[in-house]
């Protein structure tokens, strides 16, 4: 599915059939990735471009490509900046419940773009290994009402001293669906980690290479985990 002809005879065809894509390391030029997600894909459900460069025209047409029943969108490696999220948090995709926006570039400016998407399905969010905790970020993060969000991941991001606050005011967001959060490589104090009443249905909790100490490991232990 990488070659350029093989790519072009998928556009050509516009299988109406087709529920999954995946395109994974494309070197595609983007005339053709734009042609390619703005085709007609009326009963697509998965969009997986992994590794794929985006430009700010591939997102403009598929912004506006015929997607109305896409569930899944995974983006991840993609080298989208804020600008992008702009254009993106305008798709019209209401059946949306899983963004996957992992290993971008992507700060601030682009989690208040989140926020104002017309996607109250979501609910797995993947924004790892950006750069989320510039000021203002996580504190943009918690204003979102995502109340069907079950799966949240911010790992592998540096916390500058500046949002060390938002941080402790992360287990305080509500999310009361909210089963799986991943803070791998995110450093934690003590007092940030005060889990108890908060998010009932929490199965998984991610906490490796976060440096947590004695403290955190008491509260850890002292949380209430009702399930």
């Amino acid at each position: 599915m990488h070659s350029v002809s093989s790519v072009l005879l998928l556009i050509k065809n516009s299988w109406p059939r087709v529920e999954s894509l995946h395109l994974l390391g494309s070197s595609l030029k983007p005339r053709i990735m734009s042609k390619l997600v703005a085709g007609s894909w009326p009963v697509l459900r998965q969009l997986h471009l992994v590794l794929c460069r985006l430009t700010e025209a591939s997102l403009y047409k598929l912004v506006q490509g015929n997607l109305p029943l896409l569930e899944v969108l995974a983006l991840p490696l993609t080298e989208l900046q804020c600008p992008a999220m702009q254009t993106l948090s305008q798709g019209d995709w209401p059946l949306l419940r899983e963004l996957d926006l992992s290993g971008n570039d992507l700060g601030a400016p682009a989690v208040t773009h989140l926020n104002q998407a017309r996607w109250p399905q979501i609910q797995k969010l993947d924004l790892a290994a950006n750069h989320i905790f510039e000021p203002d970020g996580l504190a943009s993060l918690l204003k979102g009402k995502r109340m069907c969000l079950q799966s949240l991941s911010l790992g592998y991001m540096e916390l500058g001293g500046t949002q060390q606050a938002d941080m402790a005011e992360l287990f305080k967001g509500d999310w009361p669906l909210l089963t799986n959060l991943d803070l791998t490589y995110v450093t934690l104090t003590g007092r940030q980690l005060t889990l108890q009443n908060v998010w009932p249905l929490l199965q998984s909790l991610h906490l490796s290479r976060t440096g947590i100490d004695a403290s955190c490991l008491t509260q850890l232990v002292r949380a209430s985990w009702p399930m």
